[in-house]
């Protein structure tokens, strides 16, 4: 009987080509194509896959698939019917018509609800707004004659002391700086018998000090702490230092206590007879 499976493998075998050779030129499994020569369609995946591979094995042996195709018609397998009838047409359901229109929508009210609700925040802050700038304009306001100028602090400069004058001791103002000067139990040294003088210095902190002797600077620079430095022969003296407290002064080989507080500048004059101690201006 002739046949769609027997024209192929006839055909094959006059070509004298395996069904290997076949399946390597048209990439289809040896087992799909035996099935073909068998007329066997149900290994097959459907009756689709059926034509197209035997449109395919036509192509590789030379053949015209139109001669075939009178024979492929019968051997096709029937449709199968639908195995889940639940998705078919007949058993879906019909859904509910879609409604149109912006105010049907699920967003719009909400939208609408959110749009009143910062709008009212935003008025009543307005209003919040305005009559707390209401109230303050009502406030009165400071007159203006009211007000005094601070106080000015005017500190002015304190005379020499000399050493050979009396001790006046007194509460330090505002107005007026302090002066520190010997103290009683120290007594004004006598005039040396040379008549020079002689100013010996010891540092007890970093401190800047200069001295000058007739109208020249003998020494101007820093003395580290525990340094000393000492000027002998000298017509008269002044000693000027930035930091007061930092510096023991002795005059003629006596020390003359204390001169000043810490970061006070001041000036000692030294005479052979005599020393003063000056308050100076900040340099």
């Amino acid at each position: 009987m002739d046949s769609v499976g027997t024209r192929l493998r006839s055909e094959r075998t006059k070509q004298k080509r395996t069904l290997a050779d076949i399946a390597e030129a048209t990439r289809i499994s040896s087992h799909y194509l035996q099935a073909i020569e068998e007329d066997d369609l149900r290994p097959l995946p459907g009756n689709f896959f059926y034509k197209s591979f035997v449109k395919q094995y036509c192509a590789t042996l030379g053949l015209s698939y139109s001669s075939l195709e009178n024979l492929v018609d019968p051997l096709l397998l029937p449709e199968v019917e639908d195995p889940l009838p639940v998705l078919s047409k007949a058993y879906q359901v019909p859904r509910a018509p879609r409604r149109q229109g912006l105010f049907h929508s699920r967003a719009f009210w909400p939208a609408v609800a959110l749009i009143v609700s910062l709008g009212g925040g935003s008025g009543i802050y307005a209003w919040w707004q305005k009559s707390q700038r209401t109230i303050a304009d009502d406030l009165p306001l400071p007159k203006a004659d009211a007000r005094k100028p601070p106080p000015v602090l005017v500190i002015k400069a304190p005379a020499a002391v000399s050493a050979s004058e009396p001790m006046h001791t007194s509460e330090p103002t505002r107005a007026q700086a302090p002066v520190l000067v010997p103290p009683p139990s120290v007594e004004p040294a006598t005039t040396p018998i040379s008549g020079k003088v002689s100013v010996d210095l010891q540092a007890k902190e970093r401190t800047w000090v200069r001295v000058t002797s007739a109208g020249k600077t003998v020494f101007s620079g820093i003395i580290n702490k525990s340094q000393t430095k000492n000027f002998e022969g000298l017509e008269e003296a002044k000693l000027v230092t930035g930091n007061a407290a930092g510096i023991d002064v002795r005059w003629n080989g006596k020390p003359i206590g204390p001169i000043g507080e810490r970061g006070q500048v001041r000036m000692v004059v030294f005479t052979a007879d005599s020393f003063q101690i000056v308050a100076h201006k900040k340099l």
